[in-house]
């Protein structure tokens, strides 16, 4: 099983979209600062996952998440508990309400 994962981090708010195949040992890592791109916005909190059954399925679903336009903060998504879940976390960090738009994929 392959997972699609989204984490916040707890020190800024930041989201990281990622993919796994194995998601205990990918947040351990993440937060014990062993990878590059998240070490310095440990802590990080898992706020959602999805399960595939290759790998390719999770990756093309980690691209339709993870548009995102840094200006603009524009995230595509399909799944209503993620869109939930992520706009409590873009309204907490960036401080303001927005519309998650259809992915056009």
């Amino acid at each position: 099983m392959f997972y699609v994962y989204v984490l916040i981090s707890l020190k800024d708010g930041d989201l990281y979209i990622g993919s796994t195949e194995d998601l205990e040992r990918r947040l351990y890592f993440h937060n014990s600062g062993k990878t590059r791109s998240t070490k310095f916005y440990r802590p990080w909190q898992l706020l959602g996952s999805e399960i595939f059954v290759t790998r390719s399925e999770a990756v093309k679903r980690e691209v339709e998440i993870n548009w995102v336009e840094k200006n603009n903060v524009y995230v595509s998504i399909i799944a209503a508990d993620f869109s939930s879940l992520l706009r409590l976390a873009f309204a907490r960090a960036y401080g303001f309400a927005f519309c998650l738009p259809k992915p056009f994929f």
